[in-house]
């Protein structure tokens, strides 16, 4: 498969599409890296692209992995790219598998090449699920399970999220980061990884047929079903000139140093400057994208990582390339539950960020119980916002308010129904989920999140 063959095989037929070049850390000098991207509005154009910059063993290249409305869109009064309010469609699900002897040992890769390929088939085989296109990206593979038609980037969201899901389940050692992030770069066919000094190409090898987006949706409903899964419930979302008549939501800055003094978790990367495992060290870097200090604690986060025997030190590409929402407590306690262990907070919040802006607002009494007592309840953050901060009608968003508000949101396997539960409403029981129902999406407007 040559590059233009992967690319219609693996992108939308119409929108913007990036290419990104990331340069190489010069031995013996400290100088973070440049990401530079590059805009094309045909797939012809972005071979060219891949051909040009291939040719430049001093960065390391890659494409943007769905398509995108505008060369490029203001946010925050920043230039940006990849940024959700600039998100058009995709074509294909993806994952990339790490490999090396580091990855293996933290459980967060495959020992080599082989292993992974291995992985990924065996996985396809048990859960009878199609098989990949698969991409040697010079040190790891990369998958695309290619559709016949874009979908929009708000259901492909949907439908990677529950793909994460049943890939966990599977034990598909996959990176976790990457197969939901509607914003990921990966390598494209046809460049050469530069990681190393000698370059390695990226090649095609193995191709696939194109499926049916609905036949995959199908496929993963019924292997969340076996697992007894609980798919989230992901709104679509539709930017438009009704989103000017919301309500808008005041964000509470939020301060990385403040966080690492309340979470064990962050105050050992803070401390280590990126001595951690990768999943944890991945985490912190998406917390990063949330708070004031931005990209400069992610360097600083990361200063002592290289020498300190960890590969992984590009916290550029993991801070422009984070597409979700403020890493929670519960993956950190998967990854090192540790450094969980004694923390005044656990059950208290979702995510460490809060400790960053409600600091003030909470008390802790030491003592033999170790009880924590919220002088007012923390204030509601809503991750997804358009450049004017009005909040998006993404999961996210919705979750977000839900969990604020104590509101309940399970499947019913009884009824095959969603059951939604709201504090303090009370009805007629014939009429309980429609009052439940109503109550919910009210919280959800007063809340300005559409719906």
């Amino acid at each position: 498969m040559d590059t233009l063959t992967f690319f219609q095989t693996t992108l939308p037929p119409t929108g913007i599409y990036y290419l990104a070049t990331i340069s190489k850390p010069k031995k013996g000098i400290k100088k973070p890296s440049q990401t530079i991207h590059y805009a094309y509005s045909s797939l012809e154009e972005l071979v060219q692209g891949v051909e040009k910059h291939s040719a430049n063993t001093s960065v390391n290249l890659f494409h943007a992995c769905g398509s995108y409305l505008y060369e490029s869109v203001m946010v925050d009064g920043n230039k940006a790219y990849r940024k959700q309010e600039n998100w058009s469609e995709a074509k294909a699900l993806w994952v990339d598998l790490d490999c090396g002897q580091e990855k293996f040992d933290g459980g967060a890769g495959y020992i080599d090449q082989d292993a992974a390929r291995e992985g990924i088939l065996e996985f396809c085989t048990i859960a009878n699920f199609p098989t990949p296109i698969i991409v040697n990206s010079g040190n790891g593979i990369h998958c695309y399970w290619s559709f016949t038609s874009s979908i929009p980037a708000a259901k492909w969201v949907a439908l990677a999220r529950l793909f994460k899901q049943v890939l966990a389940h599977h034990n598909v050692l996959a990176d976790d980061s990457c197969t939901a992030d509607f914003a990921r770069i990966l390598r494209p066919v046809g460049s050469f990884n530069n990681k190393s000094d000698t370059p390695k190409p990226v090649t095609c090898e193995l191709e696939a047929e194109l499926i049916r987006p609905s036949l995959i949706l199908e496929r993963l409903k019924a292997l969340a079903l076996e697992a007894d899964l609980k798919p989230e419930v992901i709104r679509s979302y539709s930017p438009s000139i009704n989103s000017d008549l919301m309500v808008p939501i005041v964000q509470i800055p939020t301060s990385a140093e403040e966080v690492a003094k309340h979470c064990n978790q962050i105050k050992r990367v803070a401390e280590t400057q990126g001595d951690v495992s990768r999943p944890i060290w991945f985490a912190a870097m998406g917390l990063t994208t949330f708070c004031e200090e931005g990209m400069n604690i992610a360097e600083k986060w990361t200063e002592k990582r290289g020498e300190t025997g960890h590969a992984d030190t590009d916290y550029q590409i993991r801070f422009t390339s984070w597409g979700g929402g403020p890493p929670l407590c519960a993956k950190f306690e998967t990854d090192n539950p540790k450094g969980c262990e004694g923390c005044l907070h656990r059950g208290k919040i979702n995510t460490p960020l809060v400790l960053g802006r409600a600091a003030k607002a909470v008390q802790i009494t030491t003592g033999t119980k170790q009880s924590l007592e919220a002088v007012e309840r923390p204030p509601l953050f809503l991750p997804d916002k358009n450049g004017n901060g009005r909040p998006f009608g993404t999961t996210a968003n919705v979750k977000a308010v839900l969990e604020h508000e104590g509101v309940t949101a399970r499947y019913n396997q009884m009824t095959k129904e969603l059951e939604i539960i709201v504090p303090d409403v009370s009805s007629v029981p014939d009429e309980s989920s429609n009052s439940n129902q109503t109550a919910a999406l009210d919280l959800l407007t007063t809340y300005g999140v559409p719906y």
